[in-house]
């Protein structure tokens, strides 16, 4: 059990230094995140550009 704690911890240490560092605010900015209506949307135009499935034809 303790080792299982260990591991989970490292799980949460890791993937809280993942997030910080592919956080869709890093690359847009996150004032213009906080004033957006769509915070989500926008982050994920930052992270996959505005290619929609329509235009991958």
């Amino acid at each position: 059990m303790p080792r299982g704690i260990i591991l989970g911890i490292i799980t949460l240490i890791v993937s809280a230094f993942m997030i910080l560092l592919l956080n869709s605010s890093v690359a847009k900015g996150s004032f213009a995140l906080a004033t957006s209506g769509e915070p989500l949307l926008d982050g994920f135009r930052a992270i996959y550009g505005d290619a929609s499935p329509r235009s991958w034809r």
